[in-house]
């Protein structure tokens, strides 16, 4: 195990670290934002055998897990042939790949000194999602994902303009969220995992509701 329990680390580590940032120049709170992309960096590195403890419950695709002995923030886990872990662009995140590159959860570690904690949320494998850059533009646009794609792909998208008045707003974007999950559920079985292992949606098919 070479998950650094910085929750740990000598408080004269952490003054060098601060001192050192400050003496060269760096951003405030640069030595935080450094040692939490250290802490993904060592996460990636366990190659998928290790996965934070808190939501493992959540992920069946995990065959067999042991907490980390004096770190209980973590598991050695099992997971399937060809899956893996790989960074993203926030230093306190990491994604689960399957063996055909899908996500399949999201990693969280914040490796902070002072606020140490983790956590695994499996992706759901289809996900409706409001638009609010296109709200910002005055449409009311509501989207089922795929998350089934490499890539994810949208699938289906009801669009209205948007209202005027502000409190119909919600009730607009309700209405159209609706339709969006009853369309959804009248092309696949959602409830369960078993999903993962259908096939993908066709991409993007536009829908217009009446008003």
């Amino acid at each position: 195990m070479s998950i650094t329990r910085t929750d740990k680390l000598p408080p004269i580590d952490l003054l060098a670290r601060s001192l050192a940032n400050q003496l060269y120049g760096g951003r405030p709170g640069q030595d935080i934002e450094e040692l939490e992309a250290e802490g993904q960096a060592e996460l990636v590195a366990e190659g998928g055998r290790v996965l934070p403890t808190k939501g493992l419950d959540e992920c069946p695709w995990v065959s067999e897990r042991s907490t980390v002995e004096g770190d209980p923030l973590f598991s050695y886990v099992t997971l399937p042939a060809g899956w893996t872990v790989v960074p993203t662009e926030h230093s306190m995140w990491s994604n689960v790949l399957d063996d055909q590159g899908r996500v399949r959860a999201g990693s969280f570690y914040k490796a902070a000194s002072y606020d140490r904690s983790a956590h695994i949320s499996p992706t759901q494998p289809f996900a409706v999602l409001d638009d609010y850059i296109a709200r910002d533009n005055g449409v009311c646009v509501c989207e089922v994902w795929d998350q089934r794609h490499p890539q994810r792909a949208v699938v289906f998208r009801l669009s209205e303009t948007l209202v005027a008045e502000r409190e119909a707003r919600w009730e607009q974007k309700d209405r159209l969220r609706e339709a969006c999950v009853e369309w959804l559920r009248d092309q696949v079985d959602t409830t369960g995992m078993g999903a993962w292992d259908l096939e993908p949606l066709p991409p993007l098919v536009v829908g217009v509701v009446e008003p």
